[in-house]
């Protein structure tokens, strides 16, 4: 069984990935791509998990439904989506 630190680690992570995923897909629509993938590597988000690499729309739901089950293990609500 893992340590409920284990679980609320992997939840932030997935969670910092959704970001940067949702902030990069938002700034491709609005600015030049070159730029962009400048300012996200220097993200903090990238300097501790490494360099962003596209998701899927598969990937993203796999990821969100990952940090879901992660949340619902810690004792939220199914759907609730908010980090304890």
């Amino acid at each position: 069984m893992r340590k409920k630190s284990e679980i609320l680690n992997k939840a932030i992570q997935l969670d910092d990935e959704g970001w940067v995923h949702r902030h990069y897909m938002y700034r491709l629509k609005e600015e030049d791509p070159e730029k962009v993938e400048a300012d996200f590597g220097s993200t903090s988000v990238e300097k501790k998990y490494g360099k962003y690499e596209y998701m899927t729309d598969y990937e993203l739901g796999k990821l969100n439904g990952g940090l879901e089950a992660l949340i619902w293990t810690m004792g939220e609500e199914w759907g609730e989506m908010e980090i304890p």
